[in-house]
């Protein structure tokens, strides 16, 4: 090896790594330098396919090993030492005396060593410096790789066990602190919980994310089994987008699951959040130990056992597949929604989709095209909610399948999220954001000249709206789950499915299966998009409360313990109108603020938990059991108000100002300001949507204006006497409330009457 080469390889690496660790008093240091494992010609120039390693040898500290080696002779024997099989001769130009005995270069060499922190290459045991790839057998021990974290430091477990019986601290690093706590675990790796390894990282913390699986995405990843053909988002790429990510598909649209698993891995590599993630990694028990979480991890049937400081669960909601057993006597083949695949399996037979959910509308809509009979079976009745409403109240040969296909031609508020999140609807008061809805809906039943989809639609959303329990009928609408995928209606106006609404199965005999309602269905097949259920089983600390329940955890996040056991549960707030990830991203950036020490939460956020539930329960009362479900504009500015992220638009823009109150609630408004800003990418988004081009006039569209502004008056009158309803609701505020400070502690501010 020639010096030349040499120097070239020193420019991979930052710099000469100096790593020192403390044991009984005494200094240890490990100079880090670098050769060339596979470079058999002494005068290679082929520093592109040299593989750099790097060696450890033992010495005093820094200075000392300056004045230790302070000889031109022992200089070269010691460097020479660390390029083992290199002749010392190569090293003459570097060891020109001076007056210390080194040349400047080389106390520039070593000084560069002292500085640096770390002392260990990615893909190798930091210990033995062996290769870290798969598993090896060494003197009759499994070596297995395992991350000691903050540091994120590699190891084999065999050598780490036996290094760990003398000493306290990382073996590559100097941080005494690094191998007795680590930061931060993020459990689960799709969207939330890579907003939330990227978020800890852009805080300072040390974080590591692990996940089960092989790769990144959870439900979204790019060869989940769990996928079917035709798949499509419920909300648009932007939308889904991160804040500070901005899509780049030129233009907003409804993502196939490929195309948001790509988008994921592009936000992993822009970020470098791959170096803090483990993959095949599964957590086994995650318990509270003398103030720290003390968990198991298992990975290649090997179990290894970590300390961290905080803990995030990013498993979310679709753990566990959910199946019915109402079925007993059936003798037909009984399937989950996560094994169907293609419609194929289905031609010619008689089919049972269990659920009227997003999977359900299309895995019906799909089947139909084959089988001899498609039933749809939901206990209750539906609001169907259009991807793209209007085309589907105006076009009758509209197919929203079809549309997904190809959606260049459309405008922002022709997606479903402009008429459901828009600020200027949120602001409405509560009572005609529903009224609106059902009166709409009684004339669309009843208009012949209406598409035969859309009239379907209205009657399943009267039937589903109508009485039951709730308040009053402006309430209704918001009561009830919406299913934002509505192919299934036409097929069902259509006559290729049958809808069955009864609250029970009464009994099973061979194909036949027979309702509460009496009504009967022959199947050969029934096919159960019944979802999943949470599983935190493997959590074993007292929270303080049951996290399946997510009306029991602060802004469905934080467990009434989180002071002693600091835990952060995302991906729990599902948008009533919109999705998870924009709720999870905001949960993720609040999380890390708490984690960092640089926000706390309310001292009496417990008492806050339990009034937000007791709200929600009400508000929600058509759907007791999804807990899941928000308010997405509110919930996201309540969540907002705690980073002091909430979007702020000064009147003398007003470009930005329209925008702001008829686009969409998409999670870019939420970089605008405060911590973790970022407006450049925010106003990439924006300016990406020029209002002539994104908005388009409707007989609807000024609905939306006339009522924020008479809601707007409203507000700033009481003002002086009604404060929102940060509680349950209470008799009296129906007058004086937009929808958008009901829920979720949003109490009406003084700067939310001056400001946008």
């Amino acid at each position: 090896m020639s010096l030349r080469c040499l120097g070239r390889a020193l420019k991979y690496v930052k710099s000469v790594e100096w790593a020192v660790t403390s044991t009984g008093g005494a200094a240890i240091a490990a100079l880090q330098v670098v050769h060339h494992k596979h470079c058999p010609d002494p005068n290679c120039e082929n520093e592109g396919h040299c593989h750099i390693r790097v060696r450890r040898v033992d010495g005093t500290s820094g200075a000392e090993w300056v004045r230790a080696n302070g000889t031109l002779d022992q200089c070269r024997e010691s460097i020479g030492r660390c390029f083992k099989g290199v002749p010392i001769d190569v090293f003459d130009e570097i060891f020109e005396a001076d007056e210390r005995g080194l040349s400047r270069e080389c106390l520039d060499l070593v000084e560069a060593a002292a500085a640096a922190r770390h002392g260990a290459v990615v893909g190798e045991c930091a210990i033995c410096m062996e290769d870290l790839d798969g598993m090896q057998v060494v003197g009759g021990f499994a070596k297995l790789r395992v991350s000691v974290l903050p540091c994120g430091h590699a190891f084999h477990l065999s050598c780490y066990k036996q290094w760990a019986r003398k000493h306290t601290t990382c073996p590559a690093s100097s941080s005494s602190s690094s191998i007795a706590m680590a930061g931060i675990l993020v459990v689960g790796l799709g969207p939330c919980g890579l907003a939330a390894v990227k978020e800890c990282a852009a805080n300072g913390l040390d974080v590591v994310g692990v996940d089960a699986a092989a790769e990144i995405g959870g439900v979204f990843r790019a060869h989940d089994d769990g996928c079917y053909e035709g798949l499509h988002l419920t909300t648009s790429n932007v939308m889904m987008a991160f804040g500070d990510f901005p899509p780049n598909d030129g233009w907003i649209k409804y993502s196939t699951k490929d195309e948001y698993a790509a988008y994921l891995k592009r936000y992993v590599d822009t970020f470098d959040l791959a170096k803090r993630l483990e993959l095949r990694t599964r957590v086994i028990r995650a318990s509270r130990d003398n103030g720290a979480w003390k968990v198991v991890t298992l990975y290649n049937n090997f179990d290894v056992t970590r300390d961290f400081a905080g803990l995030v669960v990013a498993t979310g909601a679709n753990a566990t597949p959910k199946m019915p057993t109402c079925f007993a006597g059936f003798q037909g083949n009984i399937t989950h929604s996560k094994d169907y695949k293609e419609r194929s399996r289905f031609a010619g037979a008689r089919v049972l989709v269990v659920g009227a959910g997003e999977s359900a509308s299309d895995v019906a809509a799909e089947i139909a095209r084959v089988a001899e009979a498609t039933t749809i079976w939901s206990r209750r009745p539906v609001v169907f909610a259009p991807r793209f409403p209007e085309l589907n109240l105006t076009d009758p040969n509209h197919d929203e399948y079809a549309t997904l296909l190809d959606s260049k031609a459309l405008r922002v508020n022709d997606f479903l999220e402009w008429a459901t999140t828009a600020r200027v609807g949120s602001f409405w008061p509560v009572w005609a954001y529903g009224g609106a809805r059902q009166l709409f809906w009684r004339l669309l039943r009843s208009d012949g000249r209406a598409p035969a989809q859309a009239r379907e639609m209205a009657r399943g959303a009267l039937l589903a709206t109508n009485g039951h329990g709730v308040r009053a009928f402006w309430q209704a609408d918001q009561s009830q789950w919406v299913t934002k995928n509505a192919r299934v209606c036409k097929a069902i106006a259509e006559g290729s499915v049958r809808h069955v609404v009864a609250e029970s199965v009464a009994s099973c005999s061979g194909s036949e299966v027979t309702f509460s309602t009496g009504e009967r269905v022959a199947a050969d097949a029934i096919v159960c998009c019944t979802g999943y259920g949470l599983d935190f089983s493997w959590i074993a600390a007292d929270l303080g409360c049951d996290a399946a329940r997510p009306r029991e955890l602060y802004k469905h996040c934080f467990p009434p313990n989180f002071k002693d056991a600091p835990v952060a549960f995302l991906g729990l707030a599902r948008g009533h109108q919109g999705g998870i990830p924009q709720c999870g991203e905001l949960q993720a950036r609040y999380a890390a603020l708490l984690f960092a020490g640089k926000a706390a939460l309310p001292e009496d956020f417990r008492a806050r938990a339990a009034a937000e539930g007791a709200a929600e329960r009400e508000y929600y009362g058509r759907s007791p059991n999804l807990e899941v479900l928000v308010d997405l504009p509110s919930y996201m500015e309540s969540v907002a108000r705690l980073i002091g992220c909430e979007p702020r638009v000064p009147w003398w823009r007003p470009a930005l100002c329209v925008k702001f109150l008829f686009y969409p609630a998409w999670p870019c408004w939420y970089r605008l300001r405060g911590p973790g800003a970022d407006e450049a990418a925010a106003m990439a988004v924006l300016d990406a949507f020029p209002l002539a081009k994104s908005l388009k006039f409707t007989p609807f569209l000024p609905l939306f204006p006339v009522f924020w502004g008479f809601q707007r008056g409203v507000n700033v009158a009481a003002f002086p006497f009604v404060r929102g309803t940060p509680g349950p609701l209470r008799p009296g505020w129906l007058g004086a409330t937009s929808k958008h400070f009901v829920l979720h502690g949003n109490a009406l501010r003084f700067v939310d009457l001056v400001m946008p």
